[in-house]
């Protein structure tokens, strides 16, 4: 069987803030395949999975304030016209690298540069999910898929 026709599991958690990083750890040994692709196709496998009604695209480096899923849903569900959402990112640290990063980061407001990471899974699937043919900055493709 190829690793695509593979079956897809879930793993879902509760309350596990504790024992994730172990059980995360774990999962990365495993000996069944994963998804081995780039990020557009990674995320499209995600979408087609997911089973909410909305999906929120997280890169493992990053960290969510408390309520910014409840204050996206609050903007979807008073809005049915709006079909994502963007969640303004702030680097932090104190590295060249990390510095860089947040003065650049600067420059993207109001650009496609930042983009959208939390999507209304209807209007995502119809636009046909991420380019897999686009590396870097697939996020910001997505969005123009999106807007039309």
């Amino acid at each position: 069987m190829k690793e695509r026709d593979m079956p897809l599991i879930s793993l879902p958690t509760y309350n596990s803030a504790r024992t994730l990083p172990l059980a995360l750890r774990s999962i990365e040994i495993q000996t069944y395949p994963r998804a081995d692709t780039e990020r557009a196709e990674a995320k499209n496998i995600g979408l087609k999975a997911a089973k909410g009604q909305y999906v929120l695209f997280l890169d493992s480096d990053m960290e969510l304030t408390p309520t910014v899923i409840q204050e996206c849903v609050k903007l979807m569900e008073g809005s049915p016209t709006i079909g994502a959402v963007v969640i303004p990112e702030i680097t932090v640290g104190n590295s060249l690298v990390a510095k860089i990063r947040s003065f650049e980061r600067l420059h993207y407001e109001n650009t496609y540069i930042e983009s959208p990471r939390f999507y209304r899974k209807g209007p995502a699937i119809q636009a046909g999910g991420f380019d897999p043919e686009i590396v870097f900055y697939e996020e910001a493709t997505f969005a123009y898929k999106i807007e039309e």
